[in-house]
């Protein structure tokens, strides 16, 4: 947005030169270039094509042309203008400086360099050109070049706060971090009150950790424009980098309501959700960016981390592909590797990323010869040459270093899924993989005796979430005072912290490279380190490690366990809570103190004591072999029940405690051919193997009728979704048969409670976030007003309420849409809709197709107001919702919360829901709009009771209708709430907490 901000800078000076320049002084170029100057692009572009058309090899005009439809976002034809500028006339520097700006904005900075170099040969004394060029070799990562670029626009004048805001950007993108703080400060002296020079001032002092000059200076920058994106962005990364946890997240919340079109800002939103330990919520708002964008790069690298970070590295992994475009990456002309067999060619691995990346997947290059590679070549920092040279059979060079030829190449960070190991279960586990060379420290460290443990509290200082990965020396001291261990510091002698002072039980190496720190790890017991290269190089040398963990880690660590399986030898001790290093701490002492005592390293895992014991995570090792949970009813999409399924059998395929048993045959029809082939694959009976601690769902409905227990299940749960209240003893009976009972919904859990069953537990359905998440840019058009109402058509369900509900709304607002999805196949259970005389007779059901609109139109509503999805898929539903201004659920009755509802919170829309039964599970402060009113129902249709349910007022519909009408804004802020409910009960969470309930946690 900046180099795009850039193409307009100068365009009064331009724009009132170029007629001087091409002496051409015609009444027709003197009005277009005034219309231009004046702000009336249309008329002006209008006016340029008609000089087009006399003069076709018009520099200026195509230059100009060129300007206004860059400004409009139409690059490509932009790019074309400013192309024909510059091949007519080799000497107008300004169509080749515009030509470059925008190839920079559309990711080709490389190609834009030789185009501004250029311009600058034409007219080498206009500083803001520099201040260009400077810009785009940033972009391009030709930093010493940019710094030159800046420095000779300074020297020129006139420029001086761009110039030293580019200065300060190359110098943190060297990661000369209090450099770039000193260039933001000169900025900000030549431009006090600029808003922009005021917020890359805080942008810098935030990557330096100068976080409460940082908070200082952005406040001052949305003081003088309190709407400005970059500051506002600024603010609630540093907010969230001080812990002020609450406060960031209102700030990026506020971010996405002033620029909801903006992806960078739900960018943001989704990287302070993360940091506050949202991820489902992180990951509505990363898709939210992708829904603003043609498939934003940014937003699909942030869902690539925050995938690896669940463990799904699967999608990581192809995620994480996008970040050559992100990271503008130099092309390479030999073809990239896909995966096939390298049948003696040989392949060239470029290295990625930090120290610690490329030690942790330098353990993939020898596994190339496995492909067929016949030669190996590899680039790395050149401090890690000596130590990845161990690895046989493959040839390391330096980044910067000249390099053979090969026929294809890959990057580092590409193996994983190339190599087929993109899963937990799949990565190489080499217990060691790097060998040190030798070294002289190796000899004073074997010269130690007793327990000989490493530390290491500092990471790089310039990684922007050192402060909260590393801890201070203070912090780790306490482990000193652990009898009969002797320490080694492995902290470079740049990276030690002024309050590390000298101390005897603590041996300093002094100043070591890499290479060193490789050789004396290898003599150690024991490492103690922080997220750092450190932590790699030892698990790499296969030396046992204890890694502190902040509560939000990096991604390869995942979120919880205490292995990791990336180093078989490394323990991970995780934070209680953000910023607690204390008991990370005092779980090593203990550790430390088992070891003294004789104890393997092996054998002890430090281990953080829990908050509670209700929130205790069990520990790989705490649990027994993965216990079968078979799912007794039909999995697949399609209905709620195999939703629910679905959703149940994926988790456990991914947990490390559970696995999916399927007791019923898989409804495969709506689902890819993979997943539908790995279904089909799971097995149907509990195996006696696992038979101990086995668990078997069973589905309940009215009566408690449905599944039942299986007799080779250890413990037998049945999971309940009534309507019917007339249970009787038969019932009562049935419902004891099982060991426990799940509820769908608080209203459930009180109707089963009831039948003096021991044991109920309350557990949600969930939601599926990267469907059904908020898109306001998509939500309605003020031109109409869509109402979406969704669930199997049905007596219970109450859509002859919304039948008449809309009728009467329609006849008050003419633009007013219904969109429904009510597909229902089986007449039988339509039965009743009619009953309460909303409507007259039943829709038909052809081909096993609901027909809804000629029933609606015999009941009062034109085909043409109506649409009828069908049976829609669930991103059919989510598009949907997209664009509804309001959904409207006047259900008599729901055993569990209503899924459907519960998806249309979760896209942000203002629902209508009756207040009765299951669904006053989505009502209180900030959940759906309650219909408050609700009529007893009398027994019928099918149901002997009905204590509980409730019939909506139809009056009250249409007035809530009418108060979403009046006040759209209001209404999609209640829904943005809702869907803050709702997003907090994803499928992961809900199927997490039935796991726990049934299986004890």
């Amino acid at each position: 947005s900046e180099l795009s901000r850039e193409l307009s800078s100068e365009l009064s000076r331009e724009l009132s030169s170029e007629t001087r320049r091409t002496g051409t002084h015609d009444d027709a170029m003197a009005a277009a270039v005034a219309l231009h100057l004046t702000g009336d692009v249309d008329a002006a572009e209008h006016a340029y094509r008609r000089i087009l058309m006399e003069v076709p090899r018009h520099a200026v005009v195509h230059n100009n042309l060129g300007t206004i439809l860059a400004a409009r976002g139409e690059r490509g034809a932009a790019l074309a203008c400013y192309a024909t500028a510059a091949e007519i006339d080799p000497g107008y520097g300004e169509a080749f400086r515009n030509f470059g700006l925008l190839l920079c904005a559309t990711g080709r900075a490389r190609d834009a360099v030789p185009l501004i170099e250029h311009a600058l040969t034409v007219d080498p004394a206009r500083s803001a050109w520099w201040c260009d060029l400077g810009v785009v070799l940033v972009q391009a990562g030709a930093l010493d070049d940019a710094l030159d670029a800046f420095d000779r626009a300074l020297r020129l004048g006139g420029a001086d706060a761009s110039a030293h805001i580019g200065r300060s950007s190359a110098l943190a993108a060297l990661g000369a971090l209090e450099g770039a703080c000193e260039a933001a400060l000169a900025a900000g002296r030549a431009a006090p009150h600029d808003a922009d020079v005021l917020a890359q001032i805080g942008m810098v002092q935030r990557l330096a950790h100068r976080f409460v000059d940082a908070k200082a200076t952005l406040t001052r920058a949305l003081t003088r424009s309190p709407d400005h994106p970059v500051a506002q962005a600024e603010l609630a990364h540093v907010l969230a980098a001080l812990g002020a946890y609450r406060e960031a997240k209102r700030a990026s919340e506020w971010l996405t309501l002033q620029h909801p079109d903006r992806a960078a800002s739900w960018n943001v939103h989704g990287a302070v959700l993360t940091e506050c330990g949202d991820l489902d919520a992180a990951e509505r708002a990363y898709h939210a960016a992708l829904a603003r964008g043609d498939g934003d790069v940014e937003a699909q690298v942030n869902l690539a981390f925050l995938s690896l970070l669940k463990g799904d590295l699967a999608d990581g992994f192809a995620r994480l592909e996008h970040r050559v475009r992100v990271t503008g990456t130099k092309p390479i002309g030999t073809p990239e590797w896909e995966g096939e067999s390298l049948d003696g060619r040989t392949i060239l691995v470029h290295a990625e990323q930090g120290l610690g990346d490329q030690i942790q997947f330098a353990r993939y290059l020898p596994l190339l010869r496995d492909h067929g590679a016949a030669r190996v070549i590899a680039t790395c920092a050149a401090p890690l040459v000596p130590l990845l040279s161990t690895i046989e059979g493959v040839e390391l060079f330096a980044c910067d270093a000249p390099l053979p030829a090969a026929d294809v190449h890959a990057r580092l960070l590409g193996l994983p899924l190339r190599m087929g190991t993109a899963s937990v279960d799949t990565v190489p586990r080499a217990e060691r993989y790097l060998s040190a060379p030798p070294r002289p420290v190796a000899a004073r460290i074997r010269a130690i005796t007793g327990l000989r443990v490493g530390l290491a509290w500092q990471g790089n200082r310039s990684h922007p979430r050192d402060h909260h990965r590393s801890m201070g020396f203070a912090t780790i001291a306490p482990l000193l005072d652990v009898p009969g261990v002797r320490f080694v510091s492995l902290q470079p002698v740049h990276d030690v912290a002024d309050d590390a002072a000298p101390d005897e039980r603590l041996l300093w190496l002094g100043a070591h490279d890499v290479t060193d720190a490789a050789a004396a790890i290898a003599e150690l017991d024991l490492v103690i380190a922080v997220d750092s290269a450190i932590g790699h190089l030892a698990g790499a040398l296969g030396v046992p490690v204890w890694l502190a963990l902040s509560a939000l880690p990096d991604w390869r660590w995942m979120m919880t366990g205490d292995e990791t399986p990336w180093y078989p030898r490394t323990r991970l001790v995780r934070q209680r809570e953000a910023g607690e290093w204390g008991g990370v701490v005092e779980a090593m002492a203990r550790g430390l103190r088992e070891l003294s005592g004789g104890t393997a390293i092996d054998a002890v895992r430090p281990r953080v004591a829990p908050a509670s014991p209700l929130t205790q995570a069990a520990t790989p090792d705490e649990l027994p072999a993965r216990r079968a949970v078979s799912i007794g009813w039909p999995v697949g999409p399609g209905t709620g029940w195999g939703t629910y399924g679905l959703a149940l059998t994926r988790h456990l395929a991914r947990s490390s405690r559970a696995a999916p048993v399927l007791a019923a045959e898989p409804m495969l029809a709506g689902l890819d051919a993979r997943e539908a082939e790995a279904l089909g694959a799971l097995p149907r009976t509990i195996g006696g193997d696992v038979r101990t601690g086995s668990v078997h769902l069973a589905a309940l409905g009215n009566a408690v009728r449905g599944g039942s227990p299986k007799a080779e299940a250890r413990h037998n749960v049945g999971v309940a979704f009534i309507e019917d209240t007339a249970l009787d003893e038969a019932a009562r009976g049935r419902a004891r048969a099982f060991d426990q009972l799940v509820a769908g919904s608080t209203w459930n859990a009180e109707l089963l409670r009831a039948t003096g069953h021991p044991r109920v537990t309350r557990v949600l359905q969930g939601i599926d976030p990267a469907t059904f998440h908020p898109d306001p840019s998509h939500m309605g058009r003020e031109d109409r007003f869509v109402i979406f109402s969704g669930g199997k058509l049905e007596f219970r369900k109450g859509q002859d309420l919304v039948v008449a509900a809309f009728r009467a709304f329609h006849a008050r607002h003419r633009m007013a849409r219904l969109v429904t999805a009510w597909h229902n196949a089986w007449p039988a259970t339509m039965v009743g809709i009619d009953r309460m005389r909303h409507v007259t007779g039943l829709p038909e059901v052809q081909g096993g197709r609901l027909l809804v609109s000629p029933w609606l139109a015999a009941n009062g509503i034109p085909a043409a107001v109506h649409e009828e999805l069908g049976p829609a898929a669930h991103d059919a539903i989510a598009a949907a919702l997209h664009r509804a201004d309001v959904a409207l659920f006047p259900n008599r009755a729901e055993g569990g919360t209503n899924l459907v509802a519960m998806e249309a919170m979760a896209c942000g829309v203002p629902c209508l829901v009756a207040a009765n039964t299951g669904q006053r599970d989505l009502l209180g402060e900030g959940g759906a709009i309650g219909l408050v009113t609700q009529r007893a129902v009398a027994p019928g249709a099918g149901y002997a009771g009905t204590e509980g349910w409730g019939e909506s007022d139809v009056e009250e519909m249409v007035e809530a209708l009418e108060a979403v009408w009046r006040d759209r804004a209001i209404a999609r802020v209640r829904g943005l709430a809702g869907a803050a409910l709702v997003g907090s009960w994803t499928w992961t969470r809900q199927c997490e907490a039935l796991l726990d309930a049934v299986t004890g946690g």
